[in-house]
């Protein structure tokens, strides 16, 4: 600090080169265009001694310079090769702060997240000025269920994670803040885990809104226009002597999924998975103890995990294939015998059916004809 006076500095990592949604950043959404949406709530939160714009792009630096002044906000000129698919974020942070020596600290905004809040971004600035984090990120208000994640193999799918059940939330980049001294290698020296003098801020979901694709463009759209149905209200309902169905409340198709999936139901030697796209990697689930790798499976699933080009990059893109069970709709198979609710594992079905069928195991692989699209289930609607 200078003067006793501390200083934070956002950067606003806005390269033109998106492939899944070209021109993301400065698409229009709403009324302005998409970095905007960043740039205006970093403005009213008032904390900032230096609000920059990174990128190599003269459209982006076109609209930066339409909408604000040289003093709201500045422009720095990034170079082409940190401006690429693979190349390096903390790369991109470096160049930043080289041009910034007087930060005491600063904040990481993508402008792909519309919907942050100024609150949240003021009660960033009072922890750090009060609770000694090295860090502030933020976090889902949702927990998960470690056992619902799944990865594909050659015959079917696999768990990316080991019994028993754990449920994590997300750590999500809507709000990142650091010292600008974060010390990476100090969490070794002094024994800590990595998230020890971390500030967590807890975002909704309209925060967490992060628009890589037209379909995320959709549903930023549908916020503005508040067509959201909010949290779905569900149900359950008995199929025959075998399964329950849990759904939607407002789901009346059950005739369609019986006459639809009569012939997976036949079979209750294994789990019946409704699965969709994970669009959050694993890799951001915030555990207890801060080591993912104690929780998964095995090497296989923790080659998955994580690997060197998304370390680099931070971009999603560079992920394995990774699919989610739908929190909405679920296969549960009936307990035949009373006797079993003395097995622990048989209070959950899923859990209760792989464990009996030896598909508790590191290598377990739930076949594909056990696997059901939510999107098969949503277009019975």
């Amino acid at each position: 600090m200078e003067g006793g006076i501390m200083k934070i500095g956002a950067l606003i990592p806005a390269r033109i080169g998106s492939k899944r949604l070209p021109k993301k950043n400065i698409k229009v959404l709403g009324d302005k265009p998409l970095i905007c949406w960043t740039i205006d709530v970093l403005l009213e939160a008032d904390i900032f001694s230096d609000i920059t714009v990174s990128t190599e792009s003269e459209e982006v630096m076109d609209v930066v310079r339409q909408y604000y002044s040289e003093k709201e906000v500045k422009i720095l000129k990034r170079p082409k090769e940190l401006a690429q698919d693979n190349s390096p974020m903390r790369d991109v942070i470096f160049h930043y702060l080289e041009n910034r020596p007087e930060l005491d600290w600063y904040g990481v905004f993508l402008p792909t997240f519309p919907f942050r809040r100024k609150e949240k971004i003021l009660e960033a600035y009072e922890a750090i000025l009060s609770r000694y984090p090295w860090k502030v990120n933020s976090v889902t208000e949702k927990q998960y269920c470690l056992l619902d994640f799944f990865y594909p193999v050659e015959k079917g799918v696999k768990r990316f994670f080991r019994m028993p059940p754990l449920y994590c939330r997300y750590i999500i980049s809507v709000y990142e803040f650091r010292h600008v001294n974060y010390p990476f290698q100090l969490w070794y020296r002094y024994g800590l885990t990595i998230f020890e003098r971390t500030y967590f801020l807890t975002a909704s979901f309209k925060e967490t809104i992060d628009i890589d694709t037209e379909e995320d463009f959709k549903l930023a759209l549908s916020f503005l226009k508040k067509e959201t149905k909010g949290i779905q209200i569900l149900k359950e309902v008995q199929l025959n002597e075998n399964w329950i169905f849990i759904c939607p409340k407002n789901f009346d198709k059950i005739d369609n999924v019986i006459s639809n999936f009569n012939e997976k139901l036949k079979d209750t030697s294994l789990p019946l998975l409704v699965l969709k796209e994970n669009k959050i990697p694993v890799f951001y689930l915030k555990f207890l103890d801060g080591y993912a790798r104690s929780y998964i499976a095995s090497s296989e699933a923790c080659s998955k995990f994580i690997n060197d080009n998304v370390l680099r990059t931070q971009n999603t893109k560079y992920f394995s294939s990774q699919y989610f069970h739908s929190p909405i709709f679920r296969f549960l198979r009936i307990k035949s015998k009373p006797q079993e609710d003395l097995d622990l594992f048989s209070q959950n079905d899923t859990l209760g059916i792989l464990y009996k069928a030896g598909h508790g195991s590191k290598d377990a692989i739930i076949p594909w004809n056990r696997v059901i699209w939510e999107r098969e289930l949503i277009n019975l609607y």
